[in-house]
């Protein structure tokens, strides 16, 4: 769908533009579901705009070449960028993407679909360029490797990085570690104006996030702004750690929203609405309306576990509130965070019930 800001559909909705107010957005839906292209595992060069370095993909081939250059697996081409990370290089969607056939999404978790993701980036190259998903929408984005790190769409990012205007739908994402919706671990990276939806499940055992695994610490310079998570964020092994609704460990998150729930399915520590942990990081103007639990109230290890973030060090949270169902945990519960070290916590407030089964 385009969304337009008048009945007419003539003028096209700015979503880089922050939300100040209550307003009424007109949508409008093509037909011809029969026409849509489904992703037949190969990879193809999409076109190239020399003058403004910019490659515009059209389908999943297209992607998936995004991804085996970053990887090295395609080493040449046509318009072969300078550099395999993209850096100077913006990607831009120009429709949908459909990488798998999503009728049967919810038994991905025990029945594969056919086609499965490989991340665009990893620990030896990571991506470095734009990519402006203009409100397009990828489909059926999967991945199922309990041993992998970096899962994600982008497996890692570094350099100056922008990814926006993206919505990620109907897909199920499993790894072990740095595991997220659009990103698994960032540096030099900002995220804006992206959505993981609610028919989207992220499954992993340490830095899990409905848009971001990891990018949180000192020097990250990560930011996420006017994003949105509605999809499920599982810590599916006893010992997950760094949950979060839109991050599992975050620099600076600002103006986003998280719907989706959060648990651990075992014994889970460091659990967030918005971000699991948050060190030399600010959490600013977000909203956690999911619930967040993990397995066995009476075991000790369930701790740090809050509406906002699980644990802060040398941070800060303003202007945020919590309306979740239930935050529940074994100690260092709390409706905003679990457990404050060195930061500090203002403007805040939380509706709903929160409760710890040991003493904090």
């Amino acid at each position: 769908a385009t969304w337009y800001t008048d009945a007419n559909l003539t003028k096209e909705y700015d979503f880089s533009q922050p939300v100040s107010a209550d307003m009424t957005l007109y949508a409008k839906w093509t037909e011809g579901g029969n026409d849509i292209e489904i992703w037949d595992g190969t990879s193809e060069e999409p076109a190239y705009n020399a003058d403004t370095k910019t490659y515009t993909v059209t389908n999943g081939k297209e992607l998936a070449w995004v991804s085996d250059v970053t990887n090295g697996v395609i080493t040449e081409g046509t318009n072969f960028p300078e550099s395999t990370s993209f850096e100077g290089y913006t990607i831009e969607l120009a429709n949908d993407i459909y990488l798998n056939d999503v009728s049967n999404v919810d038994n991905w978790e025990t029945t594969a679909p056919a086609n499965e993701w490989k991340p665009i980036g990893n620990t030896e190259i990571a991506f470095s360029g734009i990519f402006d998903g203009k409100n397009h929408v990828i489909n059926g984005l999967y991945y199922n490797n309990a041993l992998s790190d970096y899962v994600a769409l982008f497996g890692a990012t570094n350099n100056d990085v922008t990814i926006k205007n993206l919505v990620i739908d109907r897909g199920m994402l499993r790894g072990n570690r740095y595991v997220g919706g659009l990103v698994g671990r960032a540096n030099n990276t900002t995220i804006e104006n992206c959505v993981n939806n609610s028919n989207m499940t992220i499954l992993g055992q340490k830095d899990i996030g409905g848009i971001l695994g990891s990018g949180g610490g000192i020097g990250s310079n990560v930011t996420i702004s006017h994003c949105q998570n509605k999809s499920t964020v599982r810590g599916y092994s006893d010992n997950s750690m760094w949950i979060g609704g839109i991050a599992g460990s975050a620099g600076k998150v600002q103006y986003c929203i998280n719907t989706g729930s959060i648990r651990a399915d075992g014994i889970g520590s460091y659990i967030g609405g918005i971000s699991g942990s948050l060190v030399y990081g600010t959490v600013s103007e977000c909203v956690n309306t999911g619930s967040i639990s993990t397995g066995n109230l009476s075991t000790a290890g369930n701790i740090n576990i809050g509406g906002i973030a699980g644990d802060t060090d040398y941070s800060s949270i303003d202007n945020c509130y919590t309306n979740a169902p239930f935050i529940w945990g074994y100690d260092n519960v709390g409706g905003i965070v679990g457990n404050v070290g060195n930061g500090t916590v203002a403007y805040c407030y939380c509706i709903g019930t929160y409760s710890s089964s040991y003493g904090s």
